[in-house]
């Protein structure tokens, strides 16, 4: 697998494209190979930007920000809460129900903990 184009290269590349050149110039101009600005201008043409977006890792999310948003409101009133009470409180509200591993995986990406709260309770 070829390097990715230095920073440099790069921006040139991008700036080149913009003026809508022959792909062989482009490519000789910022010493890349031809297939670089078909993959440059391909990318564009997709996600309106060079890059490709990274890819997305892990299973996908189950909490939807909603639900987050009520997560997080219940514990401002009672921070003291157990994981499978907030569970048993969203399957209430929203009538989904959800793992007690699927709210600590939210809690944990929204970095809640209880040493957090009773620092800032204090």
């Amino acid at each position: 697998m070829a390097p990715n184009l230095a920073l440099y290269n790069h921006n040139l590349l991008v700036q080149l494209n913009r003026f809508d050149l022959p792909t062989r110039e482009i490519a000789d101009r910022v010493k890349c190979s031809t297939r670089a600005v078909s993959y440059n201008r391909s990318n564009f043409k997709k996600y309106g930007f060079e890059r490709a977006p990274r890819n997305k890792t892990g299973p996908p999310r189950c909490i939807t920000p909603e639900v987050g948003v009520a997560i997080l409101e219940r514990l401002k009133e009672k921070p003291d809460l157990y994981q499978d009470e907030i569970a048993a409180y969203i399957g209430e509200l929203f009538e989904v129900s959800f793992s007690v591993y699927q709210i600590s995986r939210f809690l944990k990406g929204v970095q809640w903990n209880k040493k957090v709260v009773s620092i800032n309770s204090c």
